[in-house]
This record gives C-alpha cells, sequence and structure tokens, in this order.
C-alpha cells in the first residue's frame, strides 16, 4: 500500500514539475521576443497608489507592480504624467499603452479594453469641515462639493452624482482636477465637502484642517485599462492578467507587501501543515464524504430553502431602505415647505409642525409647540369653527380651504386659510390630523384695496351718470328729477327682491340715465301740453334706441346700456322699440320698467296732471303678469301698502 502511495504522490510531482517548467520556458520566450519594448504608461497623482515622489520617481502600490511585471516581460516602462482627466484622454486617443487604477463601468468599457484581473478595491468618502454636520447624503442639500473631474466616484454608477439625483438632492459640483485641490478647496471653504478615495484621505486627511464623515460609497474594483482594439492590447492584457494572478497566489509576492507598505492592508496567513498530516486529513474526508452521502439531499433542500430565505431577507432590505430614503426624503419635504404643516391628535394636541409654523406664529422652537392644543394658536371666537371642521374632516375625510384668525405668541392676530385631512392606520381608522396654513395677510390687504378702488371707480362713474342725466332734465322742465325717483324705487325694489349687490349697482347706473335718448327730442315737444302727433310721439319711442347708442361704447361692469334700451319693453311683447316679451327681457329691465311707469302716473305732465300713485299701483296690479313682471309689481306694492315707501 505504502509503494502504491510513493509511485502516485511521484507521479503528481512530475506533472506539477513539468507545468512550471513550461510556463518558465513560455515565459522566457515571451521576454525574448519583447526585449525592446517600450510600454507607455499613464500616470496621475494619487498617493498612495500612484504618484511622482521628490525624486521625480513614479511611486506608490500601482508603480510597485507596474515595475515588477515590466522586469518578468522584459519591458521598458516609459511613465507619461499628466491630470486624471489627461491621462484618460490620451488612454481613448492611444497615446499611451496602459493605465493603471481604472475602474470598470459600462460607459468606459465602449472606450478602453480592460484587464481581467482585479488589481483593488477601493472606496469613496466624503469629507467637510469642523462644524458643518455632513452626516448622510441628505445633508448635501444645498451644499458646493468639490470633486475629481471624470472619476468613478463622481460620474460613474452609484458616483456622488448618481447618488444625489437618487435622492433628489441640490447641490453644486465644483469639478478639478486632482484630489489634493479637491481637498484644498474644502480646507478654504470654497467647497463645503470634497469626494476622494479612501486610501487617498486616509494619506492626506492629517495634512489638510478637515475631518472624514461617515459617508462611504461605491465599493470599486479597479483594473488595467487599455487602447480600445489597440494592436498591442490584446497581448499586455494577456501577459498583465497571467502577472497578477501569479503575484495573487504568492503571499510573499511584491503584490501584497506593496499593498501592507502603502496601503496597509496585510495578505491572511496560510497554515503550513506537515505532509503526514495533509494524508490523514485526506482519509477523514474520505470517510467523511462517504458517511455525509446519505444526508446529501437534505443538504440541498436546506441549501434551496436557505436560498428563499436569503433573497427574502435581501429584499426586506431592500423595501427598508427604500423606506428609509422615502422617510428623509417626505422629512425634507415636510421642513422646507413655505407653507405651515402641523400634525396633531384626535384631540387637537400638536405632536409635529415644520420650521414655516414656527414662523407663522413667531415662536422659536418647536418644543414651545409640541405638546399643546391647537386651539391655542386660533382666536376664541373661531374655536367653534374649528371643531366643527374637524368633525367634518373625520365624517368626509377633507375639509376646504376654511379662513381663521390666527395668533402669533405676542398675541398677535392674523388671517389665515386652514386645510386639513385625518391620518389614518393600516386599518384605515384616523389617527391624526395634518393641516396646512397658508398666511393670506398679503392677500386681505389686496382685496381690501381693490375693494376701495372699485368703490371709487363705481363713485366716480355714478357722478358721471349722474352729470349726463342732468343735462336731460336742463331741458324739460316736468320732468326734472324724474330719473332720480325712478332710480331710487328701482333699487328699493331690487333690495326687496333681495337682488346681489353687483346688480343693484348695474341697475342704479341704468336707472339714471334711462331717458338720456330725450336728448334728441326738441324741448317744444318734449313740453307740449296738448297731445302729440304720430310723428311726434314716434320721435318719443325712438329715445331708447338712441339712448342705447350713446352708452353702447361705454365699459360698465354691467349691461346698462342694455337694460336703458329695454325699459319700455313690455311682459306679453307690445313693448317698444324691439317688442322682446318674458325672458328675453333682463330682469333689471323688468324693475326700472315697473319704477318708471309707477313715478310716471304719480308725477305731473304737461298734457296731465299727475294721477296719483294709488291709479299708478292699480296699472301695474291690473297688468301684472301681462305687462309687467309678477314679482316686481307684488314687491313694488309691498313697499307702498306695507312699508309706507314715499316717491
Amino acid at each position: 500500500m505504502s509503494r502504491y502511495i510513493i509511485l502516485l504522490s511521484f507521479f503528481c510531482l512530475s506533472i506539477i514539475s513539468s507545468f512550471f517548467s513550461f510556463n518558465a520556458v513560455s515565459a522566457d520566450d515571451d521576454s525574448a521576443n519583447n526585449d525592446e519594448l517600450t510600454v507607455r504608461v499613464g500616470i496621475y497623482e494619487n498617493q498612495p497608489k500612484i504618484f511622482t515622489d521628490e525624486s521625480g520617481k513614479a511611486s506608490g502600490f500601482w508603480p510597485d507592480i507596474i515595475e515588477y511585471i515590466a522586469s518578468e516581460e522584459g519591458w521598458n516602462i516609459e511613465y507619461v504624467p499628466g491630470t486624471w482627466a489627461e491621462c484618460m484622454e490620451r488612454l481613448e486617443t492611444g497615446d499611451i499603452d496602459m493605465m493603471p487604477d481604472v475602474a470598470y463601468t459600462d460607459e468606459r468599457k465602449e472606450l478602453y479594453d480592460f484587464s481581467n484581473q482585479t488589481v483593488y478595491v477601493s472606496w469613496s468618502r466624503i469629507y467637510t469641515r469642523e462644524g458643518l454636520d455632513i452626516e448622510s447624503i441628505i445633508d448635501l442639500e444645498g451644499k458646493t462639493v468639490a470633486v475629481l473631474k471624470g472619476s468613478v466616484n463622481y460620474e460613474g454608477w452609484e458616483g456622488i452624482k448618481e447618488l444625489v439625483r437618487k435622492f433628489d438632492i441640490d447641490c453644486n459640483f465644483i469639478e478639478v482636477d486632482s484630489y489634493n485641490r479637491v481637498f484644498e478647496l474644502v480646507e478654504s471653504g470654497q467647497a463645503d465637502a470634497g469626494v476622494t478615495s479612501k486610501d487617498f484621505g486616509n494619506q492626506h486627511q492629517a495634512d489638510y484642517d478637515i475631518i472624514k464623515t461617515a459617508i462611504v460609497f461605491q465599493p470599486s474594483p479597479l483594473y488595467f485599462a487599455f487602447p480600445l482594439k489597440a494592436n498591442l492590447s490584446p497581448y499586455l492584457i494577456e501577459r498583465v492578467d497571467y502577472n497578477i494572478a501569479a503575484l495573487k497566489q504568492d503571499q510573499n509576492s511584491i503584490y501584497y507587501k506593496s499593498l501592507e507598505k502603502w496601503l496597509g492592508a496585510k495578505p491572511m496567513e496560510k497554515q503550513v501543515m506537515p505532509f503526514w498530516a495533509i494524508w490523514t486529513l485526506i482519509g477523514i474526508a474520505i470517510v467523511v464524504v462517504v458517511l455525509a452521502g446519505g444526508s446529501w439531499i437534505l443538504r440541498q433542500q436546506v441549501k434551496a430553502r436557505t436560498k428563499e430565505l436569503t433573497a427574502e431577507i435581501n429584499e426586506r432590505k431592500k423595501a427598508e431602505q427604500l423606506l428609509r430614503h422615502s422617510e428623509e426624503k417626505l422629512r425634507t419635504t415636510f421642513e422646507s415647505m413655505s407653507e405651515g404643516l402641523t400634525i396633531t391628535d384626535l384631540d387637537g394636541r400638536i405632536t409635529d409642525i415644520n420650521n414655516a409654523t414656527l414662523r407663522l406664529h413667531r415662536y422659536t422652537t418647536k418644543e414651545e409647540l409640541i405638546g399643546i392644543s391647537s386651539y391655542t394658536l386660533i382666536e376664541h371666537k373661531d374655536h367653534p369653527k374649528a371643531r366643527k371642521n374637524l368633525r367634518k374632516t373625520l365624517e368626509k375625510g377633507y375639509s376646504g380651504a376654511v379662513e381663521y384668525t390666527l395668533l402669533t405668541r405676542e398675541g398677535e392676530k392674523f388671517p389665515a386659510e386652514l386645510r386639513a385631512a385625518p391620518l389614518r392606520n393600516e386599518s384605515g381608522s384616523p389617527v391624526a390630523f395634518v393641516s396646512i396654513t397658508t398666511d393670506i395677510t398679503e392677500r386681505k390687504k389686496a382685496e381690501e384695496e381693490r375693494k376701495k378702488n372699485t368703490q371709487k371707480l363705481i363713485k366716480a362713474m355714478g357722478s358721471t351718470i349722474e352729470a349726463i342725466a342732468l343735462t336731460v332734465e336742463m331741458r324739460d322742465m316736468y320732468t326734472a328729477g324724474h330719473q332720480r325717483r325712478v332710480t331710487k324705487l328701482a333699487i328699493a325694489i331690487a333690495e326687496e327682491l333681495k337682488l346681489p349687490e353687483s346688480k343693484i349697482d348695474g341697475l342704479r347706473m341704468a336707472g339714471i340715465v334711462h331717458d338720456i335718448g330725450k336728448i334728441q327730442i326738441p324741448a317744444e315737444i318734449l313740453n307740449k301740453p296738448g297731445h302729440l302727433t304720430e310723428v311726434e310721439f314716434s320721435m318719443i319711442r325712438n329715445h331708447p334706441g338712441v339712448a342705447y347708442e350713446i352708452l353702447k361704447n361705454i365699459e360698465f361692469a354691467w349691461p346698462v346700456a342694455e337694460i336703458v334700451l329695454q325699459h319700455h319693453e313690455r311682459m306679453n311683447g307690445s313693448g317698444y322699440p324691439a317688442g322682446l316679451s318674458g325672458d328675453e327681457i333682463l330682469f333689471e329691465t323688468r324693475i326700472l320698467s315697473v319704477a318708471d311707469v309707477v313715478e310716471a302716473m304719480a308725477s305731473h305732465r304737461p298734457y296731465r296732471p299727475a294721477l296719483g300713485i294709488d291709479k299708478a299701483l292699480e296699472e301695474i296690479t291690473k297688468n301684472s303678469g301681462i305687462l309687467y313682471d309678477t314679482a316686481v309689481v307684488d314687491a313694488c306694492c309691498i313697499l307702498f301698502n306695507e312699508k309706507k315707501y314715499e316717491l
């Protein structure tokens, strides 16, 4: 048995020895073929990974690896210095043959070829100054951030640019050519924060008056990169991959020594075991495999279930992370809103507020308001209205904008609109209220000013209209004051009918000038004591049309010209000038028509004495619903018979 074991061991050693001898010969052949090869390598300043030392020599982790591979392959290395952006541009144009310290991205894969062996994995970190309180990505809102132009921790997948976009954070980036410049801008205050690799930060943070934050992101595997589809690139990639793989296998290689020297990383030590112990373990392993054969199916089931549980845990973690991000975003939105937001329990006690609410009520800290009744912020007279609207909110699920008088900390009053909605738990039951407060002080002032200006305009227009009406009355001694008396009666009827104030204003304007068309009728006809001829009466009948032509181009806020034009129309269509009937006649006109008839019959005319108010009321009552609107007639009769109205 021992003889077979010895023979088997000898055979294995022979194969291994042949394998290494073959590789050694191949390596020697490659070296022999490439003695004169010069490889141009880009170098930029990123101490301790790669930099130019005081003597002008390339130094750091990457140059150690490059120099080793060059010595193994017989290459001559020519370093081409520049900024990161310049090196990457030279790599793209083929002005250099190889670039170290390049993180792989899908975008870069379209521009460069990459080695297959990962050389190093780096992380990125955010640095800031003392006192700025930047503890999470959210804290970068409104800040200025210095970054290395073209770097993967700036523009790559999950780089800082992509992270702030995902969190909907608005910050300003300053692009620079080196990590040293990033730290200089943060130290001088020109930038609030800066992004570098953690290795650069570990090496140089102490040289600047800055501090590192807890924000670490974007693990980036780093590779050698080569010009895309260049003739030399496949050969360089193959030899670099071969040497990196060999270096990783030997824990005493320059790879691990350089990692420890420059980056402080140590390889895991291998346990050296005696030859007999190895064979003992092999024997034990065979026994274990035989004994475990019956449990293979069970292990597969456990493995499958473990995979399912791992997937579930990962999904849950993703959901929790999304939830945290959502909560942070909601909190940011909550605090940044210009309108006041207040959350209360169902009894109206404040549980949370935003900064805008503090400003509205002139408090300095949230602690002053949290826990007190929200009614403290509302004037006492509005408390019943507030309770009523809270009940409405519970019943309907919302409340529209309701106007209240609110109080500041000093007791000063200000007008505001509140809109409220209930917050519900998972079962749909209300557990709190959220309300939005809008200060409407400026709006109120604007409305008051607009109202005053409107009143001034109406008053000025009224004065102008009265002046126009006076020109007619000065020509007709018998109808002097007729338009004013008709207007006064028409307004009284309109108020009895509860017409809106806006319509009453229009009726007032129309009443004052309803006979302005008589200005074109000769005075001898207006004041003629006898009966009028057909021609003379036709001239009288034409005065509504003349009035319309005078008034139609004046921009009233009401249909004044139309009211005046129709004031001799009748409900049954027997009036003039257009023979309108029923709803074709404006309601203001129907009021003016009744007031005009009553005043005319109750007053003296050149061709007859006054008939008196009783005759006038008898006329409109008899023709109610025929010539005159029934509702208007009833209102007019109530004024004279019950409320003792006098012309």
